[in-house]
């Protein structure tokens, strides 16, 4: 529900955040990686991720 225009800009300052060299360093001292996704194909990912762990969620009682 978010406008298009703010979810743009937001992606594009998380992408060029994750690219400031303090960021990078203390991702690799984690073992972690990132991947440089513009909006839509960060939208494929969340959806594919969904998907591939549906069967494996439980729906919580109330």
């Amino acid at each position: 529900g978010m406008p298009p225009a703010l979810v743009e800009r937001l992606n594009a300052e998380v992408r060029r955040a994750l690219k400031a060299p303090e960021i990078v360093a203390e991702m690799q001292r984690q073992n972690m990686e990132t991947q440089d996704m513009d909006v839509a194909a960060f939208n494929r990912y969340v959806r594919s991720e969904i998907e591939h762990w549906k069967p494996f969620i439980k729906p919580s009682s109330p």
